[in-house]
């Protein structure tokens, strides 16, 4: 009886880990820490478990990885389009793309999606809960 108990809760732990991870997947963010002048999104594709979006001056793609039931997540190798832009926008998407590449763990609450990285937190809003 307590085996399978506690069977029966990992089970059900392990769903809604799944299920709250799944919640940021196919789902547009902005990132909230950028200047006012800079756009910066990131989009999850799961059918082709890639990250996709835009960085201040170039649209940005790659792989992502994903263990939800540890909450933990890799992104990269990101590339990027080489387009120049001003200074400004050239340094922010410099340094937004070495974090996003070093992504380890992530935190979902509702609308917001934080991405843990050893130089810091990236957090991001969804772009639905902005409208």
């Amino acid at each position: 009886m307590k085996k399978s108990f506690l069977f029966g809760l990992s089970l059900i732990l392990g769903l809604s880990t799944s299920g709250y991870a799944q919640s940021f997947i196919g789902k547009e963010y902005y990132f909230v820490d950028a200047p006012s002048d800079i756009q910066a999104t990131l989009t999850f594709d799961a059918q082709a478990q890639r990250v996709f979006g835009f960085s201040g001056v170039n649209r940005f793609f790659g792989p992502y990885n994903l263990d939800a039931s540890k909450k933990e997540i890799q992104l990269g190798p990101l590339a990027s389009t080489m387009m120049a832009g001003p200074e400004e926008a050239m340094t922010f998407e410099s340094d937004f793309l070495k974090k996003l590449n070093s992504t380890t763990s992530y935190f979902m609450d509702e609308e917001t999606l934080i991405l843990k990285t050893p130089s810091g937190d990236l957090i991001f809003k969804s772009v639905d809960s902005a409208k």
